[in-house]
C-alpha cells in the first residue's frame, strides 16, 4: 500500500479532528480523478 494512502487511513481514525479533517479532504480529492480501468459505456434501456 502506499505509504501516503497509508497515514491518510491513519489520520482519519486519529482523534485530532484538523487530521481527520485533511485526510477526509485528501481522500475525496484523490478519488475525484476518472481511472482508466473504469472507463466503460452503459449502454442506454431499450
Amino acid at each position: 500500500m502506499d505509504e501516503m494512502l497509508r497515514a491518510t487511513l491513519k489520520h482519519l481514525r486519529s482523534e485530532d479532528r484538523e487530521l481527520q479533517n485533511a485526510a477526509f479532504f485528501t481522500l475525496l480529492e484523490t478519488t475525484d480523478k476518472p481511472v482508466d480501468w473504469a472507463n466503460f459505456k452503459v449502454s442506454a434501456a431499450p
